[in-house]
């Protein structure tokens, strides 16, 4: 490892975090000495923030009209929605596209074992997994998977380390907020003067993100597995628009700030 992170605070395997520290989550205890090989593990899946808010509604909501804007996983919440009662319109704001096939994933993946990483920043399983995958595709997950055991993997939380795990990786940190400033505050508590990182980004190039790793004088190599389509223009958002605008819906979801810019 080139340098290591504060740890979660190990919990029980499977046993939701409490109330008092933020919306319940799964989270993974280390492997004991009787654990399978971690190749051959299995990783728990960790709730989606849909099915931890279904979690928490009330048990009715007979003759309520709710519009639900994600894309990926929305049939969990829509389905708790209906279960208590209320009527239902879904209109992704954004959808998810993955870029398994990209040419320039492909020569993204290339530079990360050419130049192996001192450091990587993981944001979200979802792209981890579409990262492995692609890299499997073109012939290269053990060369990947090399590289990336050298570095000191940081992750934005649970769930991006469940993917890492699945991976045979493992990682020296995790945001607690789970927000990816807070894993670039924690990268850059290090001296990273000339050293490599790799940047699982989330969907987009964040360009003042990019930027803080490189006036701290490392050299970044950005890794872009999925990115955000916007609906074509005659999609249901538009109904929904116009229903929000004639108060014809009582309850709008957002599960991410994106979805509020399109």
């Amino acid at each position: 490892m080139a340098g290591s992170f504060r740890r979660l605070q190990p919990q029980h395997p499977l046993q939701p975090i409490s109330d008092t520290e933020g919306p319940p989550s799964t989270v993974i205890s280390p492997a004991s000495s009787d654990d399978p090989p971690q190749h051959l593990r299995q990783t728990p899946e960790v709730p989606s923030r849909a099915a931890v808010a279904a979690t928490l509604l009330p048990q009715t909501l007979s003759g309520f009209r709710i519009g639900v804007t994600s894309d990926r996983r929305s049939d969990e919440l829509i389905a708790a929605f209906q279960r208590r009662g209320a009527e239902v319109i879904h209109a992704p704001a954004l959808r998810i596209a993955s870029l398994t096939e990209s040419v320039t994933l492909q020569q993204d993946t290339n530079a990360v074992i050419s130049s192996p990483p001192d450091y990587a920043i993981i944001t979200t399983a979802y792209g981890m997994r579409r990262w492995v995958e692609a890299a499997e595709t073109y012939g290269v997950w053990p060369e990947l998977h090399e590289a990336l055991s050298r570095a000191s993997i940081l992750v934005r939380g649970p769930k991006a380390r469940g993917a890492i795990r699945a991976a045979g990786l493992d990682d020296d940190g995790a945001a607690e907020d789970e927000r990816t400033d807070t894993m670039l505050d924690m990268l850059l508590e290090r001296d990273i003067s000339g050293k490599t990182i790799a940047f699982q980004l989330h969907g987009m190039l964040n360009h003042q993100q990019v930027h803080r790793i490189e006036a701290a004088g490392a050299k970044v190599l950005t890794v872009m597995p999925y990115t955000w389509t916007k609906p074509a223009e005659d999609s249901e958002l538009l109904k929904m628009i116009s229903a929000v605008i004639d108060r014809q819906l009582d309850i709008v979801t957002f599960t991410g700030s994106s979805q509020m810019r399109v």
